[in-house]
């Protein structure tokens, strides 16, 4: 089962982390897949972990990280308006931004 997904912001690359655990073997395993900074994509695994739903659209709030064939990525955190990407290091937290 999905235990959790994180997205890491390295700058250069972002670093998906998917932390999986077996309850039968008693076993935890992470797997990282790296997807470039500029336009980061990759396949969504919603409809093999149903609890990855929520991680990838926070993903793709904060960070803009695309996973291809998810069946709503829909803004989970962010009001639909919302410009930029906040989880990402380059985004300018101090800008005064009205809403």
């Amino acid at each position: 089962m999905l235990l959790c997904l994180a997205c890491v912001d390295y700058r250069e690359r972002f670093e998906l982390v998917y932390f999986l655990q077996s309850l039968a073997m008693e076993r935890t395993l992470v797997i990282k897949a790296e997807v470039p900074y500029d336009g980061p994509s990759l396949p969504s695994v919603a409809t093999v972990w149903p609890a990855a739903d929520w991680y990838e659209r926070e993903a793709h709030d904060l960070f803009g990280v695309v996973f291809e064939g998810h069946p709503d990525l829909s803004p989970l955190l962010l009001y639909p308006e919302f410009e930029g990407f906040p989880g990402r290091k380059e985004y300018a937290f101090y800008e005064y931004r009205e809403f």
